[in-house]
């Protein structure tokens, strides 16, 4: 269950209204667009095969002044294969990915925040304690 109210006031604090639309294509946040053709397969990037990067769990996309900004995914954990998975689709798809447990809204406390964004972006979390950040190059 959501905790509506650390979600609006986690939006709030950073300018951001979710994006009620669906289906949503994390690749719009580095300015492609996506024709969303079949069931989540992506037909914006060359070598990005899905809209959304994989292992992902209770996910919406957060805009800024009206355009994609910061996708979010809660999923309850993840396994060395399934970090490694992400990471690499971030660094084809030209995403930064932070995770931390704060501020997860959906079942707080049981879950992490992913929050992925386009590289050279400044992730919401600073100021948090606990976080790994993952950005293309490193």
């Amino acid at each position: 269950m959501a905790d509506e109210k650390a979600k609006k006031a986690w939006a709030k604090k950073h300018g951001l209204k979710e994006q009620t639309q669906y289906p949503f294509c994390v690749h719009e946040i580095t300015g492609r667009k996506c024709k969303h053709e079949y069931r989540g397969i992506c037909s914006c990037g060359p070598s990005i095969d899905f809209c959304t990067p994989p292992h992902g769990d209770h996910e919406s996309m957060w805009l800024k002044d009206g355009k994609p900004h910061v996708f979010v995914s809660q999923p309850y954990g993840l396994s060395h294969n399934k970090l490694m998975d992400i990471l690499q689709y971030c660094e084809m798809a030209g995403l930064e990915l932070t995770i931390t447990s704060y501020p997860a809204w959906y079942y707080p406390g049981h879950v992490l925040f992913l929050e992925f964004r386009a590289a050279g972006e400044k992730p919401t979390w600073e100021g948090y304690c606990g976080f790994i950040m993952a950005e293309r190059g490193r």
